[in-house]
């Protein structure tokens, strides 16, 4: 009988873990809403600033710009998520650079399942340079409320994150990607 107790409290163990588990929200009732994917564009991930003029070799860079780390949180009221996402820029002095700040603008998108763009929100967000700083960052606490439609999730939705590019500066991206 000594060998039949030890599965037996084994077991008991187990099922006090489960519903301790349980107790804790493992399955649903306190479960934190899940969020619409975020990411950056591809190709808008990086803003080049050339001082005026024909140039623009590596001398001829005011400055250049990239997003750090990008984070969301969730919360789910009746069909709609409610979406804090925080934005890390991150900026570099270029050899042609000489002012005090760069002025960066960036966008924020929600797109639907099917692909179709249901908010777009530009942003100004310049960066201050101290004299003799190369680089410097700042950090943007964007809300954003994304409509679910029936028998939709947060999940499939998507918020896109980048740089209002001018074309030039769009094909500029392009071209240094690597193929």
């Amino acid at each position: 009988m000594a060998c039949s107790v030890r599965p037996l409290a084994r077991l008991g163990a187990i099922l006090a873990a489960v519903i301790a588990l349980a107790g804790c929200g493992l399955f649903g009732e306190d479960e934190k809403p899940s969020c619409p994917t975020i990411s950056v564009l591809r190709d808008t991930e990086r803003l080049t600033i050339f001082r005026y003029g024909a140039g623009r070799d590596v001398n001829d860079i005011e400055f250049e710009a990239e997003f750090g780390e990008v984070r969301a949180s969730c919360e789910l009221k009746s069909n709609l998520v409610m979406v804090r996402s925080r934005v890390a820029l991150l900026a570099l002095r270029g050899a042609a650079g000489r002012g005090s700040s760069a002025p960066l603008s960036f966008f924020v998108a929600v797109v639907d399942p099917a692909g179709r763009i249901l908010s777009k929100e530009v942003f100004d967000s310049p960066i201050a340079f101290k004299p003799q700083q190369q680089r410097a960052g700042s950090s943007e606490e964007i809300d954003h409320s994304v409509p679910l439609a029936a028998g939709t999730r947060a999940e499939d939705y998507e918020i896109l994150i980048g740089f209002q590019l001018t074309a030039e500066q769009l094909e500029y991206n392009r071209r240094r990607r690597p193929q």
